[in-house]
């Protein structure tokens, strides 16, 4: 899905909250260190490629490479828009601006994460419904053992020795988010958070509810464990939230909204769920 509108905003307010808490399970919130321009830049681009990609149910991304003039004229902008991005870079930064409020707390800086990166997920065994897990392992390389194995929802895949998560073998959530794939001997996920069942009630796919045991099915593959009133509820909520979102979009001035009290309780819910013992 093209993000072309939405990817300066949505990486920028990565950037400025990125690197103010880590838990040691989250690359992106390891990923800056001090809200440095040069850093807020690298994530600033990173956002444009972001908003130039192809994403699928599944999870690949690829990135479409921008042609010499494309590349030519970003240059010319950049020189241009050089001071305009250093002062928006200090605002940003701003510890006392209202969007920075939450800028200490780890489990909204993944649900930020989940929202940016879906679908680029990627999940244990725990977190994934038997009819899928079933196809899925014949992909599973059972000499690999003593350490977590996920699955993309296609095969198996691992996490890049470069991640902060690379040497984990227990995890708080079955579920990640990564920022791409690299496939040499092996498909290999770089830059991983490990997200929450909440971030994927409220910002992944399609949401099944089957009442009766007490599962919730997203997107066909990812399950979560969830009475059927709770996953009814967050159902509600994360609609209410479109329909939040889609009204910003409409009138961009009408900041009222945020103070939405169904934002406020989407806010409580995941501190909530990020207090829980782990």
């Amino acid at each position: 899905m093209g993000m072309a509108g939405c990817g300066f905003t949505r990486w920028k307010e990565h950037a400025h909250l990125l690197g103010s808490n880590n838990d040691g399970s989250s690359d992106g919130c390891a990923g800056l260190l001090g809200h440095t321009a040069e850093g807020s830049a690298r994530w600033f681009h990173l956002g444009m490629a972001m908003g130039t990609a192809d994403g699928d149910p599944r999870g690949e991304r690829l990135v479409r490479v921008p042609s010499q003039n494309q590349l030519a004229m970003s240059g010319v902008a950049q020189q241009m828009d050089g001071r305009k991005m250093r002062n928006l870079d200090s605002w940003l930064s701003d510890a006392s601006q209202p969007f920075n409020i939450y800028a200490h707390h780890s489990a909204i800086l993944k649900a930020i994460l989940c929202a940016g990166l879906y679908p680029n997920v990627a999940a244990g065994e725990q977190g994934i419904v038997a009819s899928a897990l079933s196809g899925l392992k014949r992909s599973f390389n059972s000499a690999n053992t003593g350490r977590a194995v996920w699955f993309d929802g296609r095969r198996e895949v691992h996490i890049h020795p470069s991640s902060v998560n690379s040497n984990s073998k227990a995890f708080q959530y079955p579920f990640l988010v990564f920022l791409e794939k690299v496939e040499t001997n092996k498909v290999f996920l770089r830059d991983t958070s490990v997200i929450s069942p909440y971030s994927i009630l409220l910002f992944g796919g399609s949401i099944i509810v089957q009442h009766q045991c007490g599962v919730v099915m997203i997107d066909g593959w990812l399950k979560l464990s969830a009475p059927a009133q709770i996953a009814v509820l967050f159902k509600e909520l994360r609609l209410t939230l479109h329909s939040i979102l889609k009204e910003l979009i409409r009138k961009p001035e009408n900041s009222m909204a945020l103070n939405n009290e169904i934002i406020k309780s989407i806010i409580t819910l995941l501190l909530e769920e990020g207090n829980m013992p782990k």
